[in-house]
């Protein structure tokens, strides 16, 4: 998704310019949010199976991401190009809720995993 939006890698696109504090301040903020949304996914998936009373293969941690963190993004951008950073980010949530479940709810196989897609 990243090489959507960057026409590279996103690190190397981020660093076009930038002096190396910058850089690494910039990814030490990309590893909290990482954690971030990795929460938001965990605990919406936990919540979506108590209601539902069971585990579910729908990824709703995900779901609940996109309806958060990506939406804010989709509606917080003009318009035009900007529109695809709010959907780039919807699909990207629903992904790593994909991730999630995937990797059978491992938090911390997950997390690397929307780490590698969210920072490179």
């Amino acid at each position: 998704m990243t090489f959507i939006d960057w026409h590279t890698l996103k690190i190397i696109g981020e660093s076009r310019g930038q002096d190396l504090s910058r850089i690494v301040t910039q990814y030490i903020y990309y590893i909290f949010e990482v954690g971030l949304v990795l929460l938001i996914i965990l605990y919406g998936q936990k919540a979506a199976e108590v209601m539902l009373g069971r585990e579910s293969g729908i990824p709703f941690g995900g779901i609940l991401l996109a309806l958060t963190w990506g939406m804010f993004h989709f509606i917080s951008r003009g318009v035009g190009i900007e529109w695809w950073n709010g959907i780039s980010c919807m699909i990207f949530s629903i992904l790593s809720g994909l991730i999630y479940l995937k990797l059978k709810r491992r938090p911390m196989c997950s997390y690397l995993m929307i780490a590698v897609g969210y920072l490179l």
